[in-house]
């Protein structure tokens, strides 16, 4: 069963908007997604952005970002109300054309996703990486803190002719 990411064209411009504060720093914020599942796809649909702000990070470098525990509690019980998993989204701003999860990635989401989980246990929770230049993803579904599995595609899917479909980290136009 592959795993697939879908958003639309706004959701993704008001991200992008959200994630572009600074280049000098590792931005982020967290989106609401619900799913559906079929024989060979489990999708995984985006409805909502919640923008973080500095004040919701506990640590924001250029190459480390922690959610501060109230801004990651705050944004569990709007999970919760809405009946719907999360998104946690954040960016690599030096690299480009190929990103991935980081070891500072790995040991901040085996902690983050514990508490997802418990607090949203039947909801997907996800996390994606972009690169600075939004150009490049790399995503997963965490079904357990260290159980987690690859999204297989990222697509922004509109009109036909704004449809972007990002596989294997790179951006790929599709008409």
């Amino acid at each position: 069963m592959g795993i697939k990411f879908r958003l639309s064209p706004r959701l993704f411009r008001e991200m992008q908007k959200s994630l572009a504060q600074s280049i000098a720093v590792e931005q982020g914020c967290f989106l609401l997604c619900s799913e559906s599942k079929t024989n060979s796809d489990h999708i995984i649909i985006a409805n909502e952005l919640l923008p973080l702000d500095s004040s919701d990070f506990a640590i924001q470098k250029y190459d480390h970002l922690s959610v501060s525990p109230s801004a990651m509690l705050r944004i569990s019980r709007i999970a919760q109300a809405k009946n719907v998993g999360l998104c946690f989204v954040h960016t690599h701003p030096m690299s480009s054309m190929q990103v991935d999860f980081s070891p500072a990635d790995n040991y901040g989401n085996a902690h983050s996703f514990t508490f997802f989980n418990r607090m949203l246990p039947a909801q997907p929770n996800t996390a994606l990486v972009f690169s600075g230049d939004m150009k490049a993803v790399s995503g997963r579904l965490y079904h357990t803190a260290h159980n987690w599995e690859c999204i297989n595609s990222v697509t922004v899917a509109g009109h036909p002719s704004l449809l972007i479909t990002m596989e294997s980290n790179t951006i790929k136009e599709v008409s």
